[in-house]
């Protein structure tokens, strides 16, 4: 912050005192012939100024990605859709698709862009270079003038990827949205999202670079905490990673480019489908386990139909007069009724723990359809009134202040 300090102006007066010589009075006096000089005193001031702020990978709206890139949409999608495959569908495939169903897409790009007023510039007349150091150092000074305290360290941007929850204007949430993705993974249906900060042509493959899962309080002492529960991972936490000066790479035009406007950082986020289409192949440390898409996966020799497989738990709906309410459940063994059997077609066998593989897909689907496909809100004239709420949910991606990275 810059002071501004009083200006002092120095003042000098002269006396010469008489002296008498003889009969005759002379007076002889001394010369003044002195300027005083004062000074405007200000502390130093670094404009520093910067922007950051996020932009999505352009998802291409045709089915073989090739449409022209203004009519992509930035938007970060993720798309729990049809196969990438040519084949529209094969001879005996029980479960289908239409070719007018979007194509899976289950990675998305976040670009992170750091834009200093000032711009980046090197090698020029010798002066300082005007790089992410430059931007991001940060010296602050505590004690006494006698005795200062002087901490160095680099500032660093947190980047935060949580589930998007509703707020009312006194700043409480008022949905619960991270349930249905929570609930999702309990089921199987898909896999909480994992995150790496990439370059060009390189991911990065050590802990250090790759998103961690924190609680979403604090501790005492104000510090994060690591969040190592298998479920409910954003009921009580959200993914993060502070950004490091080394981690944006500042756009020169080419080697020999002197200025810049903006530095980027890219982050992949990866989503998949979850452990009830998936197989695992292998022992011990040769042990793989492949995640399919449903349509692959039902369309295997040993998943018709018919065929019976296990589940752990099912969605249960609570009908009342005022509204429908929604829990998890662990299913129970079958005892009397058989889910493949002719008869029982048409019984409700929600909470048996042995159902059909055709019953597994239509849950899936039907629950990634219902529950987490994102419809946007439709607003009356007056652009406030909201005649069609919004259904499904979003995934959110935060930046903010993160903590300081230490200079040894």
């Amino acid at each position: 912050m810059m002071t501004k300090k009083t200006m002092t102006i120095v003042s000098v007066f002269m006396v010469v005192a008489l002296t008498a010589v003889g009969f005759a009075a002379w007076l002889i006096t001394g010369t003044i012939d002195y300027k005083a000089e004062g000074s405007f005193v200000a502390n130093e001031l670094d404009d520093k100024y910067f922007k950051v702020e996020v932009v999505f990978d352009a998802h291409i709206t045709d089915d073989k990605g090739t449409a022209d890139v203004n009519e992509a949409r930035n938007n970060g999608n993720v798309i729990f859709g049809r196969p990438d495959e040519d084949e529209f569908s094969a001879n005996d495939a029980w479960l289908s698709y239409s070719v007018n169903d979007e194509e899976e897409k289950l990675t998305v790009i976040a670009t992170v862009k750091f834009i200093p007023d000032g711009g980046f510039s090197r090698n020029i007349d010798n002066q300082e270079d005007k790089d992410m150091e430059y931007y991001l150092y940060e010296a602050k000074e505590s004690g006494s003038v006698s005795d200062p305290t002087i901490t160095e360290q680099y500032r660093t941007i947190r980047v935060k990827i949580d589930i998007n929850e509703l707020f009312n204007s006194e700043g409480v949430q008022t949905s619960t949205n991270y349930q249905w993705f929570d609930w999702a993974v309990q089921l199987g249906y898909i896999q909480y999202p994992t995150a790496h900060v990439v370059e060009e042509g390189k991911t990065y493959a050590t802990a250090t670079n790759k998103l961690s899962w924190v609680k979403n309080e604090l501790d005492a002492q104000g510090n994060l905490q690591s969040l190592t529960a298998e479920t409910d991972k954003f009921k009580d936490g959200y993914l993060y990673i502070d950004l490091t000066k080394d981690m944006f790479e500042i756009q020169y035009a080419n080697e020999s480019a002197t200025e810049a406007t903006e530095a980027i950082a890219k982050i992949e986020i990866n989503f998949n489908w979850g452990t009830a289409v998936s197989e695992t192949t292998g022992e011990g440390e040769s042990k793989v386990t492949t995640y399919f898409n449903p349509y692959n996966f039902f369309l295997k020799d040993t998943h018709k139909p018919e065929e019976k497989v296990n589940v752990n738990n099912y969605l249960k709906a609570t009908v009342s007069a005022e509204n429908t309410t929604y829990s998890l459940v662990a299913t129970e063994e079958n005892i009397e009724d058989d889910p493949s059997t002719p008869e029982d077609e048409d019984t409700d066998h929600a909470n048996d723990k042995t159902i059909r593989y055709k019953d597994l897909a239509q849950r899936m689907l039907d629950y990634i359809r219902d529950h987490l496909n994102y419809t946007a809100p439709v607003y009356a004239d007056d652009g406030e009134t909201i005649t069609t709420p919004a259904k499904g949910i979003q995934f959110s991606f935060e930046l903010l202040e993160g903590e300081p990275e230490a200079i040894n």
